[in-house]
């Protein structure tokens, strides 16, 4: 994950693994903003394993809910997110 300042405008980014059990997987970029009460998005699929072979799509994303653990004091999110893909 890294973040872009510029003036006061700050952009986020990452990428991610999503896998489903049998432990094929696909992978992940996003970006994002803050907006008045949380942040939200765009991520895009960028590679896969297995059956998710040749898998692409976008989708949007938005944090509903911020939170700190009260138990390990790490921060936690939980994201809306709408995606769109297509197997070929």
């Amino acid at each position: 994950m890294g973040a872009e300042v510029a003036g006061n405008e700050r952009v986020d980014g990452g990428g991610g693994v999503i896998a489903d059990r049998d432990g094929d997987q696909t992978f992940e970029v996003w970006e994002g903003k803050r907006v008045e009460g949380g942040e939200t998005g765009t991520t895009e699929l960028v590679g896969d394993i297995g059956k998710f072979a040749g898998i692409s799509g976008t989708g949007e994303w938005a944090i509903v809910d911020y939170f700190i653990d009260p138990d390990d004091k790490r921060a936690r999110v939980v994201i809306s997110l709408t995606f769109n893909w297509k197997r070929p």
